[in-house]
């Protein structure tokens, strides 16, 4: 959560004067007494009000209020906002809010369900059942945003030529071995013109 609070904080102090006030308009909304402080009570209210229902939890506020005196201030509400406005993910297998790295099935990234998302210990452990066809094909968020980008512009770095356009990448198939190389084809984006 330290990171996220330093990325918060830097997004903030970097932004204009209307962003600025957007943010403390989110804490205003958020603090319904007006006291400049925001209760556990206001939060849990709020976030299930505004449709944040996976954000609303006790464990998650605590997580927030990082001196620990049982309310968020501005600053620890500024990170809140920072993850809800970020897209920050929580894992779709433990529930747990995912400040770092993470997995993402290349199969829903862009799908129209919306993205899985895994945190490295779920992804690590295999908990997850989420598969397309009995297979499981994550990638990390770096790998993952990298290979978009390149395949989109157009741009390959220096892969070797495919006959059939298929990328190597590394699967998990339950009849199979966990971590068996295999090829597969790939959503449109992850492809490219070899």
């Amino acid at each position: 959560m330290e990171r996220l609070r330093a990325i918060a904080d830097a997004h903030y102090r970097a932004s204009p004067p209307a962003v600025k006030a957007l943010a403390y308009d989110f804490f205003k909304a958020l603090d319904a007494d007006g006291d400049g402080k925001v209760s556990l009570v206001e939060f849990l209210e709020f976030m299930k009000l505004e449709g944040y229902t996976r954000l609303s939890s006790p464990h998650f506020f605590r997580d927030l209020d990082r001196d620990r005196n049982g309310t968020l201030d501005f600053w620890e509400v500024l990170t809140l906002y920072y993850i809800i406005k970020s897209g920050r993910p929580l894992c779709d297998c433990c529930g747990i809010l995912i400040p770092g790295t993470f997995f993402s099935c290349v199969e829903c990234f862009d799908g129209p369900g919306g993205s899985y998302s895994l945190c490295i210990y779920c992804y690590r452990s295999n908990r997850s059942s989420h598969n397309h066809g009995g297979r499981q094909q994550f990638l990390d968020t770096y790998t993952l945003l990298e290979t978009k980008k390149r395949f989109s512009s157009g741009r390959g770095r220096g892969e070797r030529p495919s006959e059939d356009k298929k990328l190597i990448c590394m699967t998990m198939d339950h009849s199979h071995q966990a971590g068996v190389l295999r090829r597969r084809r790939l959503p449109s984006f992850l492809q490219q013109e070899l």
